[in-house]
């Protein structure tokens, strides 16, 4: 995606990673993840935020790590 605050790329093994790191794991998110996801999602909507709707996304679709730049999301 470009044009993104925070980086966020898709990479050469598949998915999304902050900065578009390469040699990630893949991130899963838990049901917590999705939840909470979904949240800021809505809660960046509400605000017009969109750098935290990246976030949002990333959180839940790849996890809390795949956000801290651990992992890459499956998709975004």
């Amino acid at each position: 995606m470009s044009g993104s605050p925070f980086g966020i790329a898709a990479n050469a093994e598949g998915g999304y990673a902050v900065g578009g790191k390469q040699n990630l794991p893949l991130g899963k998110a838990t049901v917590w993840d999705k939840i909470l996801g979904n949240l800021d999602y809505f809660l960046a909507t509400v605000t017009r935020s969109s750098d935290q709707k990246q976030l949002a996304k990333l959180r839940k679709y790849g996890g809390k790590k795949a956000v801290i730049g651990e992992a890459r999301s499956p998709k975004f």
